[in-house]
């Protein structure tokens, strides 16, 4: 302790004969021979018009003050603030000038040789004449410094060295600049025009050109990695072998620009126009050229990736290519969106997952492989074309997409249309006679002709087997689904009216919104399955009654939310990963159920007496359970099982919690008396919760632990971050 104390005391000390000879004045410089100026600049007695009083130190706050011919070479004035001031022939050579603010200021002929600039602000800055030899600018920020000169850039220390990294140039005119090798990466040139500069070969990642003009430019060789130059102009810019890898040149002007042998991969060219750009030898794996306008066919087809026969994983939207020839090309995941294509030449081309939602009249599409394309709502499309396919030929259209269509009379029998999609089409008369139709949505279909007998006639509903399948939105009344296999199928929405779904293995299914008059539910196997707003739909008690879930007692992850469920018997069921949220329980019957990992948020009329009835209570495991705006006030919760709870906005005054396990649980309650003696608190949060006092954080399993080790806990971090802890 003396040995610090020593040290302390001669620190001050030092620092007190420092401060004792810092000048307490800027003076301006004079010639050492005025006769000589070659000689150089020495210090003069007379104080710069604003200079008294002031030390050149860092952090030095000169706001709005005339230091004309200021003498402060050499000096470490990091942080410093020199904004609005004038600083007309100041001398700053060698100085450290890092993060120093010159926002506003008046550097006209100023001496800034071989100074520090890293991360200086030159704000509308005036640099006429001044002298940058030698300087470090990288990181520094230039705007509306329209006085910046290509050549003080040319003489500083960082351009000599090739380093002008994280340099901010914004709006600034440096036309015809040769910044050729330099690295760049991460400067920020939003707005500056750099008409026919010469970036060749200069390492631009990661640098950000937003709405920069770089008309007749080159970019010959430039690394535009990860690059930002959303609405920049490169019109007759050369962009030849230049890098525009992941480069966001959405909106961009590329009229006429050279992109020859360029690396595009994964570049987004979104709304930009490419009239007259060349693209000869480009590689454009994974481009988006979405609603570009200008792109040709013949573009495309120079590039390495067509000569390659691979343009997979390429965005054409909006393309305007009619007859554009694609045959024997690998388009799998293309996206050809509005594209027109008509009488182009699709043959024996790969189209896997490709969207054809385009304007395909008279487009040959014979031997193509489309499974899992997206053609609906496409234009001109015919049965013709689809016959033609060698997909629809080997029988398997699985994952197509024809929703939209007019499929009036076509012919799907035998096929395999697993996934497919018939959403909204037309399918009057359409012939479905022994097809696969496992996980097929034919949502909003029956007002246009799908009708049960379709259905019946399919392979996959002889077989009892249509898992997935979407029969959203329709009306389904007095169909027949008895016995079938219907887990995770999509009923929402749908009208159910005597629909027989006696037996029906409806697990996970979704029938939410769905009208159940007289909709059979006999035997059905139900869990998972959610029925939320069902019963302002006709869904009864009864009906849930009468499924073989309900008899077995196991609703597992059943959806209820949004229903009156006023006095329905949920006694002895299994309810765990239950949703209840919205729902009205008055007076519902939860005697011995299981209710881990349930849904109460906002549920109606749930009372205290309800949960302590549960099978979970009583066994001391609600772990996973959601309550909000419940009222629990008084309610003895010692050594239950709490761990994932969360309490929303609950009433927990008063209520016992000692020995509980709260590990990750989430409060944000009332806990004004609450008692949490011996609660395992580890990682809950508290947060927002009112009346939470620094005993009841003390009473806790975890502090005492804490205590017990030297605070170290063995039960890992605790995180309590209470809103209103007292004292």
């Amino acid at each position: 302790m003396h040995t610090q104390r020593r040290v302390l005391q001669g620190a001050l000390l030092l620092a007190m004969l420092a401060q004792a000879t810092t000048h307490a004045d800027i003076y301006q410089w004079e010639y050492i021979d005025p006769s000589d100026p070659s000689q150089g600049v020495q210090a003069s007695t007379t104080v710069a018009p604003g200079g008294a009083g002031l030390v050149p130190a860092k952090g030095l706050n000169t706001l709005n003050n005339d230091l004309t011919q200021a003498y402060l070479p050499g000096y470490d004035l990091t942080g410093s603030h020199f904004s609005k001031s004038t600083l007309v022939d100041a001398d700053f050579h060698e100085s450290n000038l890092t993060n120093v603010f010159f926002d506003n200021s008046d550097l006209t002929n100023a001496n800034l040789r071989d100074a520090n600039l890293r991360q200086a602000i030159f704000y509308n800055t005036s640099l006429i004449g001044a002298d940058l030899t030698g300087a470090n600018i990288r990181g520094a920020y230039f705007t509306l410094s329209n006085d910046l000169t290509n050549e003080q850039v040319y003489s500083t220390a960082s351009h000599q060295a090739g380093d002008l990294s994280s340099i901010i140039i914004y709006q600034l005119w440096l036309t015809e600049i040769n910044l050729e090798g330099q690295n760049l990466t991460n400067a920020y040139f939003a707005g500056a025009r750099l008409t026919d500069a010469n970036l060749a070969k200069a390492n631009l990642t990661g640098a950000n050109f937003y709405y920069a003009k770089f008309i007749g430019a080159d970019l010959t060789g430039a690394n535009l990695t990860n690059s930002e130059t959303t609405s920049a102009t490169f019109s007759n810019a050369k962009l030849v072998e230049a890098n525009l890898t992941n480069a966001n040149f959405y909106g961009v002007k590329m009229e006429g620009a050279d992109l020859t042998n360029a690396v595009l991969t994964n570049a987004n060219f979104r709304q930009a126009r490419l009239t007259g750009s060349n693209f000869a030898g480009a590689d454009i794996r994974g481009v988006d050229f979405y609603n570009s306008t200008g792109l040709t066919a013949e573009n495309i087809y120079s590039t390495v990736n067509y000569q390659a026969g691979d343009l997979s994983n390429i965005n054409l939207g909006f393309a305007d290519m009619p007859g554009a020839d694609f045959s024997n090309l690998d388009l799998t995941n293309t996206n050809f969106a509005a594209a027109k294509l008509t009488n182009a030449n699709l043959s024996n081309t790969t189209l896997v997952n490709a969207a054809l939602h385009a304007y395909l009249t008279g487009a040959d599409l014979s031997g193509a492989n489309i499974l899992g394309a997206d053609l609906s709502a496409a234009t001109g499309f015919t049965s013709t074309q689809l016959h033609s396919t060698a997909s629809y030929q080997a029988g398997n259209l699985t994952g197509v997409g024809l929703g939209l269509l007019d499929l009036t009379n076509w012919d799907f029998a035998r096929l395999n249309l697993t996934n497919a999609s018939f959403e909204s089409a037309t399918l009057t008369g359409t012939n479905f006679a022994n097809a696969v139709v496992r996980g097929t949505n034919f949502s909003s279909t029956t007002s246009s002709g799908f009708t049960a007998d379709q259905l019946y006639s399919t392979y996959s509903y002889q077989a009892g087997d249509i898992p997935d399948i979407n029969l959203r939105d329709n009306d389904l009344s007095a169909w027949n689904f008895a016995g079938q296999d219907l887990p995770r199928a999509n009923l929402s929405e749908a009208i159910l009216t005597g629909t027989n779904l006696t037996g029906t293995n409806l697990t996970n299914a979704d029938l939410s919104y769905a009208n159940f008059t007289d909709t059979i539910l006999e035997d059905a196997i139900i869990e998972g399955a959610s029925f939320n707003w069902a019963t302002w739909r006709g869904f009864t008690a009864g009906q849930l009654y009468s499924t073989a879930s309900y008899r077995s007692g196991n609703l597992t992850g059943i959806k209820l939310v949004k229903n009156d469920l006023t006095g329905w018997n949920f006694a002895g069921q299994n309810l765990s990963n239950a949703d209840f949220e919205d729902a009205t329980l008055t007076n519902a019957d939860l005697t011995n159920a299981e209710i881990r990992g349930s849904n109460f948020y906002n549920s109606i009329g749930l009372t205290a007496a309800q949960l302590h009835s549960t099978a979970s209570y009583q066994s001391q495991d609600l772990s996973d359970v959601r309550f909000s705006r419940f009222d629990l006030s008084g309610s003895n919760l010692s050594e239950q099982n709490l761990s994932n709870a969360q309490m929303f906005i609950c009433d927990l005054s008063n209520t016992n919690l000692t020995g509980a396990d709260l590990t990750d649980a989430y409060f944000r309650s009332n806990l004004d008396g609450a008692n949490l003696a011996d609660a395992v608190i580890t990682n809950a949060s508290f947060g927002g919760s009112t009346n939470f006092t620094a005993e009841q954080f003390y009473s806790t399993y975890n502090y005492q632990t804490a205590i017990a080790q030297d605070f170290r806990t063995a039960a890992g971090a605790i995180f309590c971050y209470a809103a209103t802890v007292g004292a």
